[in-house]
């Protein structure tokens, strides 16, 4: 009998041998959600790896990169993001928060048969994947962000600090 791998065999991708890809080929599933919304969903890397959810920036397209997903892979890593609401063939979601992403990865999560993962979020990505840290510690084994953003009313941050000229006055 096969045993499941164990949650960090699962974390580490480590639930196989050791595998080596010199391209990897993403596929493409639609995702249904509670309310019956679907989202575009891109999953790239070996089966049964440890998974790493990427919050792509704003918009928010499922973009991989392909050589993190051939370095991910090498590692035994399968990479998985979707187009946030509204965004390529993503139902929209009106009125929704950075908070109400936690429900649709949920739903990524369930129906992929993924049990936990690492997500990490760059620009405006990077508040989805704290969201999911904060909002599903069960499935989150570790979250993090590049160059994320923060709210533009918290006390204290000046978001125009240190930015030229030219991007201020877009800015404001």
């Amino acid at each position: 009998m096969r045993r499941a791998p164990a949650r960090a065999e699962l974390a580490c991708g480590r639930s196989g041998s050791r595998l080596g890809f010199s391209r990897v080929e993403p596929r493409f599933e639609k995702v249904t959600t509670s309310d019956g919304r679907h989202l575009d969903v891109m999953i790239a890397g070996p089966e049964g790896a440890g998974v790493v959810l990427a919050h792509s920036g704003t918009p928010s397209i499922r973009r991989l990169f392909a050589s993190l997903l051939d370095a991910g892979a090498k590692r035994g890593l399968r990479h998985l993001s979707y187009a946030r609401p509204g965004y390529a063939d993503s139902s929209p979601n009106a009125g929704r928060s950075v908070a109400d992403c936690t429900a649709d990865v949920e739903a990524i999560a369930e129906q992929l048969e993924i049990e936990v993962f690492h997500t990490v979020g760059s620009s405006g990505g990077g508040p989805h994947a704290l969201a999911c840290a904060a909002f599903l510690p069960e499935r989150v084994l570790s979250a993090a962000t590049v160059a994320g953003s923060a709210p533009h009313d918290a006390e204290g941050l000046n978001w125009l600090a240190g930015m030229g000229e030219e991007k201020r006055s877009r800015s404001r």
